[in-house]
């Protein structure tokens, strides 16, 4: 059973589709002008296809400024028919092993279009967790996603998902969306035209990471690959990127782009229900991943059930968008597809964004003892070359949550925050993630970190 939406707003979505012309490489959306392509484009290239238009408002109830309505609502063009689509209002919690729980499906709320060709989501359907707006294709069987709904950042970066129904604070509108050749959403209006509809914080918050909220696209493999009236029956992906700790260096001013980083290899895991079909996993073209061709199930003793690494550039050159994995079971029979290339975060050279602690030891007056460790982290824009460090710690702990943040030593010991107890292979920490002071057992400077694991976006990270 759903738990009860309460919200100190009285919220309504409204959407409404039009139909634009295709805007060339030079064309311009224009914010908060009416929301149009610029007309001296106003016919597609040769071969391309229209673009998909819609106009998007979540409101508190306050009227629009310059408007007399509380919701702007674009007429329908002639051609238009909006009944072809859906709003699929997609929660977004997370999950234990697969990285966006699978039950998630089961509370999807589709709105088709009323009478006036609108989109109307009401109030308690805004829940009480993230979401993304997904728009929907229903004239196929089964309905494709268009994309997501998108609110606009810069020219490269948009907001995907939204935080929690109850923290808004006022309308929200992202004016003209555009789905051009992309599964993404530009709106028209920006999220710095949107400060008002959220606290000082979290605006903050959702600009900072915005940039790195391409993961949330992982939403079209469990759309494409969970029936909903099954969601038992279900394979979904999850994959964990492998940093050498070794090569690192001690700050990213020693490098000179997000290339030059030690990236080692890519982990895929597939996480079921599923204990007894043995699987396997092939690259997008049918080709097998393993030389030793088997298939297998890790069985009962956890979700995941099949496992696999690959180097980075083996991955990165199978990983392109659009490109389904097939995974199969022993006759030949496809369990599930999965588009890797939403699966981790990758900046505009196609190296993965990731924030990387930069450590520094603390040592007791004699130099044998660690007191404490200082963390610096810090990554490259999605330029990748720009560095950028994070500096707000409660920003820091809404990307990496500390109590998935594990440390360990050649002993091995391996150390989390705040336990209550060690020994017996485990250490605690206390402190935060810019330093982390030792509470025991002692930490050596003969035996010092080896291995740092955490878990950011919707992957893991591994440095060894």
């Amino acid at each position: 059973m759903k738990k009860p939406f309460i919200s100190v707003l009285s919220m309504v979505l409204i959407l409404s589709f039009t139909a634009c012309p295709l805007p060339t490489d030079d064309a311009q959306i224009k914010p908060g002008d009416g929301n149009e392509i610029d007309d001296e484009h106003d016919s597609p290239p040769e071969g391309g296809n229209e673009p998909l238009s819609l106009s998007v408002r979540i409101s508190d109830g306050s009227p629009a400024p310059g408007s007399l309505n509380v919701f702007s609502v674009g007429s329908l063009e002639e051609g238009t028919n909006p009944a072809e689509y859906e709003i699929w209002l997609f929660p977004t919690q997370r999950g234990n092993d697969s990285p966006i729980a699978q039950w998630n499906v089961n509370n999807i709320t589709e709105y088709p279009p009323n009478d006036d060709g609108e989109f109307v989501i009401p109030v308690n359907a805004l829940p009480n967790t993230t979401f993304v707006l997904l728009v929907m294709d229903v004239s196929t069987t089964p309905p494709n996603p268009v994309g997501i709904v998108g609110l606009t950042v810069d020219d490269h970066t948009q907001i995907l998902e939204l935080p929690p129904g109850h923290e808004f604070t006022g309308t929200l509108d992202f004016g003209n969306v555009v789905f051009h050749d992309t599964d993404i959403g530009v709106s028209s209006l920006t999220a710095a035209q949107n400060e008002g509809a959220f606290s000082p914080e979290q605006f903050s918050r959702l600009t900072e990471l915005a940039e790195f909220s391409n993961a949330i696209r992982m939403v079209f493999n469990l759309i494409r690959n969970i029936d909903r009236n099954t969601p038992d029956q279900y394979y979904t992906e999850g994959v964990s990127l492998d940093v050498s700790l070794d090569e690192l260096k001690s700050s990213l001013s020693e490098y000179t782009s997000s290339s030059e980083i030690p990236f080692r290899r890519m982990g895929i895991n597939i996480y079921s229900h599923d204990s007894e079909t043995e699987m396997q996993l092939f690259y997008p073209d049918g080709t097998v991943i393993h030389d030793d061709f088997r298939f297998f199930n890790q069985g009962t003793q956890s979700a995941a059930k099949w496992f696999t690494v690959l180097s980075l550039e083996d991955f990165n050159d199978h990983a392109v968008p659009g490109a389904l994995w097939p995974l199969k079971n022993s006759s030949g029979e496809i369990l599930a597809e999965f588009d890797l290339s939403v699966s981790i975060v990758r900046d505009q050279t196609g190296t993965p964004m990731v924030p990387i602690p930069f450590l520094e030891y603390q040592f007791d007056g004699e130099g044998d003892m660690v007191e404490s460790i200082v963390m610096k982290w810090q990554y490259f824009a999605s330029d990748g070359e720009t560095p950028q460090t994070i500096a707000d710690l409660a920003l820091l702990e809404y990307m990496i949550d500390p109590n998935t943040t594990h440390f360990q030593n050649g002993v091995p010991t391996t150390y989390g925050f705040d336990r209550c107890c060690w020994g017996n292979g485990a250490g605690s920490f206390s402190g935060d993630l810019f330093e982390a002071f030792v509470d025991g057992p002692d930490l050596f400077q003969s035996d010092l970190i080896s291995q740092i694991g955490y878990r950011f976006a919707l992957y893991r990270i591994s440095l060894e």
